[in-house]
């Protein structure tokens, strides 16, 4: 579970409301512990910028703006917002500056808003999240402008594709229900399956046709499989007293929409998502993370494992 959080703020932001559901967020993931929450902005000092108004007045005017924020926040134990001074401007130097400093204080979750920005302010500010998102073996919490207020987190919505990794994953995902004394959803999406009654053994070669029974009998099986696997899954979280159930996809959409699609109905919801997992390794690190993350209407909550690590802990 999460013990120091740091808090990835942008306290110029002219988005407000996105920063006040961050700032809920995190009262609700923290509510009742004594969990550290350490505000920081990352500030450019490249002589450049600095000429261009990046000195000691922005540097003030982002701290008056964060203390106006920090009367917001009802998160036990906050600390005061600290400046990290990076020399370079690109975003993913300052992403690094970030990180570095997360690693160094020992902090187990990054905060971030991603903003619904446009041109130069979406390059310089709104891919900050992403890049974030990305290079980040820190946890990462996001939400985005149309995400619903969380007051308090009702359920964890776990995606998963029943490899080796996920189930490591799953592992700190019951630890958080534990704390959170919340229920866990196991969410499956089935592959895509064969529509048509024809077939085709190759490219331009004539089609053949498909005994739907066939179609039908592979298309049970999976799903079978896929609910034996969801099972056993549930069945360990129960065993540690955690209300699990599970939830297979099988229509034609993507597992994008899939996702998205069971959380608009789902009160209190908290996605959580492992990248680098099977199949969606892939999709994460493309338009599969970029549309759950800017999409969903409720926080996402991202931790990379790294491929086979479920394997290495099973020998």
């Amino acid at each position: 579970m999460f013990h120091r959080i740091v808090w990835a703020m942008d306290p110029i932001a002219e988005d407000v409301p996105l920063q006040r559901k961050l700032i809920d967020t995190l009262g609700a993931v923290t509510r009742g512990r004594a969990v550290e929450v350490q505000p920081v902005h990352v500030i450019p000092t490249d002589p450049t910028l600095l000429n261009l108004g990046y000195g000691e007045e922005w540097r003030q005017r982002v701290f008056d703006q964060s203390q106006e924020w920090l009367k917001w926040t009802h998160a036990p134990t906050l600390l005061p917002v600290h400046f990290l001074d990076s020399p370079y401007t690109g975003v993913t130097a300052q992403v690094d500056t970030l990180l570095d400093y997360a690693r160094e204080q020992g902090c187990d979750l990054i905060a971030v808003g991603t903003h619904a920005r446009r041109g130069l302010d979406r390059v310089l500010l709104g891919s900050f999240s992403e890049t974030l998102l990305f290079r980040s073996p820190i946890p990462v919490l996001t939400v985005n402008p149309g995400t619903r207020a969380l007051h308090a987190v009702r359920e964890i919505v776990f995606p998963c594709d029943f490899t080796p990794e996920s189930r490591v994953y799953f592992e700190q995902v019951l630890a958080d229900a534990s704390t959170w004394h919340v229920p866990v959803t196991l969410l499956h999406k089935l592959g895509a399956t064969l529509t048509s009654p024809w077939a085709f053994s190759a490219p331009g070669m004539a089609p053949f046709p498909v005994d739907p029974n066939f179609e039908r009998d592979n298309f049970e099986r999976l799903r079978e499989d896929a609910q034996r696997k969801a099972d056993t899954m549930c069945a360990l979280a129960r065993d540690r007293g955690i209300e699990a159930r599970s939830v297979i996809d099988d229509s034609a959409s993507s597992v994008e929409d899939a996702i998205l699609s069971y959380t608009r109905s789902a009160d209190g919801a908290l996605i959580a998502m492992a990248s680098h997992v099977g199949s969606w390794g892939s999709m994460f690190l493309g338009s599969f993370t970029k549309k759950i993350v800017r999409t969903a209407d409720c926080p996402v909550l991202a931790v990379h494992i790294p491929a086979g690590t479920g394997a290495q802990r099973a020998a």
